[in-house]
């Protein structure tokens, strides 16, 4: 059996995601707003899974004059596709079956796959067969009505505990010309740089594309993630005419946040196609105290009022709750950000509404122009007090094989480099008034190191080993230099951990439980303060009474 192969380039961008947005009403955070989808576990936004699974549609480049019908799909989702991120889909097909010269069914298999490291991202398994064309010079140029939805959808904010066994959902859609036309002009033509027009879109791969909607608004909505998906078409779907995708939710499992949910597409009453979804339902982003929580702990200031603070990623988790305490004991305190200026803006806000000062400003750590800017800003308030270097890229696990030499540099960029640079700017300032302070935040991964962690445990020994020659050096200047090295806190940083796993970690644990980022931020608050001062090129670790003992 003769086996074929096909191969297409396409870059993911903006104008893509927006038009797949509307053609499917697929409009989840995670893929839309920043400002939500860095509080996920892949802190930033992601690509529609659906999306690079829709060029698909450029299979019919292998046939001539001929459309490409695609009858089953069985697909799964191994990783997150990026905002211009350049992927690459190969398809090897065979003749499954031969009728006349009119009619061909084949089986595929296609994978998905990122550059330039060929990292693999999405499977697709299936059968399409082909028949002549229709011409494409009929299909109507989309004017208002583009979605295949017949109404907008509110983006629900389901969890594991709302949704329900057996809970079913209904969207009616129509497949018609101007939809069809619109995801090949603003899509698949976009994504290959080509105007390249094609035959009729197969109408089951177009209807295919709303099992992304369901996923991202309804089942479960913001807090999703695709795992797979198999659909079968019993009928093709209908060009202009009314279909109901139907929905039932058939499996809820707390222990891997999986849902299972069974799917079927009827048309004038009749099932034309039956499959399953499955995905993973994420935690909401975690909630850090506000403060008024902060001053109710009844918490001295430490000697801290007038003290300048500079607080690096503080737009969020330890950062956050760190300016928050700092700014309650009476610091003035800057907050950075790289991405959240809304997060940020909100902090300072809450910190002013409780009777004190920050500014916001935003800042790239690795560059050297833009944290000469932030120390020119800090300028302002007068001359800083207090660094803390909390900036940090990211927690997810890699395995070591598949990392390069640019990952770890990445990692290195943020949490070294980042710290290097403030230091500088913020030493010469501490060296004219004899006195400073700074602390960087490492983890206690580094002395006990889970798999999967090596760049950023990487990245970490090489700040607590800068920490220790800041110590040295600085000593004769009355400046401290100490890290902070807490276990596991609950932030937005580890929730790529499942969260059933990451309960297990504190339940094995003998305080039960992980460590709360208020905690962290007493820690650093107390290295900050006057109460620190004999303390210098030392590791204060929040090991919730586990090993290390230092």
């Amino acid at each position: 059996m003769q086996v074929n192969t096909f191969s297409a380039r396409m870059q993911i961008n903006e104008s893509m995601i927006n038009a797949f947005a509307r053609l499917t009403g697929d409009f989840n955070s995670l893929h839309m707003d920043e400002e939500i989808a860095r509080k996920s576990r892949f802190r930033t936004r992601i690509v529609h899974g659906m999306l690079p699974f829709s060029m698909l549609a450029l299979l019919h480049r292998e046939f001539s004059n001929k459309v490409v019908q695609f009858s089953s799909f069985r697909t799964r989702f191994f990783k997150p596709i990026h905002y211009d991120q350049n992927i690459v889909i190969e398809v090897q097909y065979s003749a499954k079956e031969v009728g006349n010269e009119q009619n061909k069914k084949f089986e595929f298999v296609s994978t998905i796959s990122a550059l330039p490291h060929l990292e693999k991202l999405t499977e697709i398994k299936g059968d399409f067969y082909v028949e002549e064309n229709i011409a494409f010079n009929v299909l109507q140029k989309a004017s208002k009505k583009i979605s295949l939805l017949n109404e907008e959808l509110k983006e629900e904010l389901n969890t594991l505990e709302s949704l329900k066994l057996e809970s079913t959902e209904h969207f009616p859609f129509i497949v018609d010309k101007q939809s069809l036309s619109y995801f090949s002009d603003e899509i698949l033509n976009v994504g290959t740089q080509t105007d390249d027009l094609i035959a009729l879109p197969s109408t089951n791969l177009v209807a295919s594309l709303l099992l992304s909607t369901v996923v991202g608004m309804k089942i479960p909505g913001r807090y999703a993630t695709f795992s797979s998906f198999k659909l079968e078409f019993l009928a093709d779907v209908p060009v202009g005419k009314k279909c109901i995708l139907n929905t039932n939710i058939v499996k809820i499992s707390k222990a891997t946040e999986v849902i299972k949910t069974e799917i079927a597409i009827e048309c004038n009453g009749e099932k034309i196609a039956q499959g399953r979804i499955e995905s993973l339902v994420n935690p909401p982003p975690v909630q850090m105290l506000t403060c008024e929580q902060i001053n109710r702990k009844g918490l001295s200031d430490l000697g801290l009022k007038g003290k300048i603070a500079l607080v690096t990623g503080s737009s969020r988790g330890i950062g956050e709750t760190t300016a928050k305490l700092l700014a309650m004991l009476g610091c003035k305190v800057v907050i950075t950000y790289y991405k959240g200026k809304d997060d940020a803006q909100k902090i300072a806000a809450d910190i002013h509404a409780n009777g004190g000062t920050a500014i916001v400003r935003q800042c790239d750590v690795t560059n050297e122009e833009s944290v000469s800017a932030l120390f020119d800003a800090i300028s302002e308030l007068g001359e800083i007090d207090i660094l803390v270097n909390n900036a940090v890229k990211e927690f997810s696990s890699s395995d070591l094989e598949s990392l390069n030499w640019e990952d770890f540099l990445g990692e290195l960029q943020v949490t070294l480099k980042g710290a290097h640079l403030c230091c500088k700017h913020a030493i010469s300032v501490f060296k004219n008034k004899k006195a400073g302070k700074i602390i960087n935040l490492s983890t206690i991964a580094v002395s006990n190191p889970p798999t999967g962690q090596a760049k950023y445990i990487s990245a970490k020994s090489a700040l607590e080993g800068y920490t220790k020659s800041l110590a040295k050096d600085l000593v004769k200047y009355n400046i401290q230099s100490n890290v902070v090295v807490p276990n596991m806190a609950e932030t937005d940083l580890v929730s790529s951990i499942p969260t059933a796993y990451r309960a297990k970690i504190a339940q094995s644990r003998p305080y039960g439980r992980h460590i709360k980022p208020i905690e962290v931020a007493q820690s650093i608050a107390f290295l900050a303060s006057s109460w620190s001062d004999a303390i210098t090129g030392q590791k204060i670790v929040l090991n919730l009474g586990e090993p290390p003992y230092t």
